[in-house]
């Protein structure tokens, strides 16, 4: 059987394969947009309920690229960051996780779901989104429930249990985040 290409579109003079419409969706989830002439009350609304911005129809293009520019750069850690979290220390640009100064051996997506559950300061992540996280989305046998294994054995490593847990919490029928520090 021969592989598929991906499916594409054509955009500006270039092609917009499947992967941009997935960003696009994505950025779409963080952003309310408004209708031209929308009410203050609109805008105050979507970002109450769960937008992180917001834009006024029409839209210009150079806006919607700097905004989508900006969210990246606010939820990409930087290369040298250490997020701390109890007594975990996770250095990003070492891979390196240390829990009571203590080095704790984890995979390279072990090390990638919990930097994004770090990141996401204690907001549910849902298993669709961790498995983005760690790069695993587009493979083929990659489900929400092995998301589910991944977080078990992380847990394992940091002696973290799921009844009383420390670091991860599992919100039933959601997703996972940070436990409250």
């Amino acid at each position: 059987m021969r592989e598929q290409e991906p499916r594409t579109h054509a955009h500006n003079g270039g092609p917009v394969v499947e992967d941009d419409l997935k960003i696009l969706n994505l950025v779409c989830a963080y952003l309310d947009l408004i209708p031209s002439g929308g009410i203050m009350s609109d805008r105050v609304g979507g970002l109450e309920a769960g937008a992180h911005d917001h834009l006024v129809k029409p839209l210009s293009p150079a806006e919607l690229m700097a905004r989508v520019e900006a969210m990246i750069r606010r939820f990409t850690p930087a290369a040298d960051a250490v997020l701390s979290h109890g007594d975990l220390e996770l250095d990003i640009a070492r891979h390196e996780l240390r829990q009571s100064g203590r080095r704790v051996e984890v995979s390279a997506l072990q090390l990638k779901m919990l930097t994004a559950i770090l990141m996401a300061r204690g907001r549910v992540l849902s298993r669709n989104h961790l498995a983005d996280s760690i790069g695993a989305a587009g493979y083929k046998g990659v489900l929400g429930r092995s998301v589910d294994v991944y977080v078990f054995r992380l847990r394992q490593k940091l002696g973290d249990s799921a009844d009383n847990p420390r670091y991860i919490e599992t919100v039933r029928g959601v997703g996972y985040r940070s436990v409250s520090a």
